[in-house]
């Protein structure tokens, strides 16, 4: 039946154009032939018009980039600049993302400098239009012989930005309040905190990205942040490399900053002295959801600790990241100050029966009423939980936790699992591979829980193994659709 006969046929252009635009709800398009919304106008003719003529199609793009070929980078461009021209007019959400290959050598990243600079030039010539849009940029983006420029234009409709791989020095681009009245969410680096003379105080979301020889920069941060009043969620990743330096003494930081709005907070870095300088300068009242990575849990930091007190009447949240070394004495003593507790989510492997069993003697030890009983526990699990001591280690302290004897009626609602898989979407149900393998076996160990009534939801999920391990999605989160990485904590070998 051709395609004039189909039922299709007959339906209202404006019709077809919004079932279109479903195909792309939920996810950033990219300009592959055999997906949407470039394969729709391969269909048919009508189809071709129709999908030409509903702006809000071409407005949202994705591109990923890992191979450098010169001819696939000439058909990027060429396909990129057809598709930003299409529609002048409509705000841009745009996802530029360049994964590299350590094993390049100098000449061919020389090279690629070239063949990619196109790109991302392509994308800054549209820059009046952005709306939401992420540049992260390949690491030899210092290596141009020339900055990339942004001239001083209006950005009336950005909203979120995130620029992260570029170095500041080689992207001029010069914010001001009056050129972004809408910018709400930021993803940078520190350095553009002292380059740009934004109107803090609007911004809902920061966060701040480094990879820095030294955290001279530490100064920088707090002094923009008293400007940033309104924030809602605050993110600081920093990586430094190994260095005999100490952090700049906490008192030429300046005073507690005092964020009265702010509800997310996440702290990931390599450097216990680093949340020690944070979790000692940041005062939020209206904290509930707090993710830390990379401190020694072992002997917790006085300052972790003060800070946990200061916020455990708001705290409901707590986010432990696989960098936090696990000890029964450190980890004693935060639960003691999360009385309000009521998600945990773990992304550790070996060390999470540990954590698993100082929640035990923690609630076994306390008065019912005293603490509030933990409602959901999160973990993030690989194929090597099957290893025989690991599995029934993790398992056996699980199903103890969920049945506490004292607390029957009060026991822990939700356990979700995160599995992590090469391709989430392929191969759920093939009894062989590996990934369904964990999920069968954690379900049947906790079947009966859930036959009780003691477990209310066993929730399995698999996700990209990129994900795994790492700081979990926000909802309603303002970071861009297909940025999975940010908010994530960015791994560094």
């Amino acid at each position: 039946m051709s395609a004039s006969q189909s039922a299709l046929s007959r339906f209202p252009p404006e019709v077809l154009g919004e079932c279109f635009l479903s195909c792309v709800d939920d996810r950033l398009p990219t300009i592959a032939l055999d997906e949407a919304p470039v394969s729709l106008t391969l269909v048919c003719r009508s189809w071709h018009n129709i999908a030409l003529t509903t702006p809000r199609l071409w407005a949202r793009l994705s591109i990923e980039i890992w191979n450098r070929e010169e001819k696939r980078l000439e058909r990027i461009v060429s396909h990129m600049s057809k598709l930003l021209e299409r529609f002048m007019a409509v705000p841009l959400t745009c996802s530029l993302r360049f994964f590299d290959d350590c094993s390049r050598s100098d000449e061919e990243i020389d090279q690629e400098s070239v063949l990619c600079r196109p790109i991302i030039e392509l994308l800054l010539q549209h820059a009046h239009r952005w709306s939401d849009v992420v540049i992260q940029s390949p690491d030899y983006v210092e290596s141009l012989t020339s900055p990339l420029t942004i001239e001083a234009i209006s950005f009336p409709n950005l909203r979120r930005l995130s620029l992260w791989g570029i170095d500041t020095d080689q992207l001029t681009l010069s914010l001001t309040p009056e050129q972004t009245p809408l910018l709400e969410a930021l993803v940078v680096p520190s350095s553009a905190l002292r380059l740009w003379s934004l109107n803090w105080s609007h911004l809902r979301s920061l966060h701040i990205l480094d990879h820095e020889d030294d955290p001279e920069y530490l100064s920088v941060v707090f002094a923009t942040l008293p400007s940033c009043s309104q924030l809602r969620e605050l993110r600081i990743q920093c990586h430094c490399f190994e260095t005999d330096e100490a952090i700049i003494p906490l008192q030429n930081t300046g005073r507690t900053v005092l964020l009265p709005h702010l509800t997310y907070l996440s702290l990931a870095t390599n450097r216990d002295d680093l949340i020690c300088a944070f979790t000692d300068k940041i005062s939020a009242p209206a904290l509930i959801t707090l993710f830390l990575e990379g401190f020694d849990a072992r002997h917790a930091p006085r300052s972790v600790i003060s800070f946990l007190e200061h916020h455990s009447k708001t705290i409901e949240t707590f986010d432990l990241g696989p960098r936090c070394k696990a000890g029964q004495t450190g980890l004693a003593s935060l639960w003691k100050r999360l009385p309000n507790m009521k998600h945990l989510r773990l992304h550790h492997d070996a060390s999470t029966g540990d954590i698993l069993r100082s929640l035990i003697r923690h609630y076994r030890d306390k008065d019912v009423f005293e603490y509030q009983f933990l409602e959901e526990l999160s973990m993030d699990v690989t194929p090597d939980i099957l290893e025989a001591d690991v599995f029934r280690t993790i398992t056996q302290f699980l199903q103890a936790f969920i049945y506490l004897e004292q607390y029957d009626t009060l026991g822990l609602k939700t356990v979700h699992f995160r599995i992590a898989c090469g391709d989430p979407g392929r191969g759920k149900h093939q009894e062989q591979d590996p990934h369904v393998q964990v999920a069968s076996r954690l379900t049947e160990t906790l079947q009966h829980l859930l036959h009780s009534g003691l477990l209310k939801d066993l929730d399995i999920e698999f996700v990209d193994e990129r994900l795994c391990m790492k700081e979990q999605p926000r909802d309603g989160a303002v970071w861009t659709l297909d940025d999975p990485d940010a908010g994530y904590y960015l791994e560094h070998e």
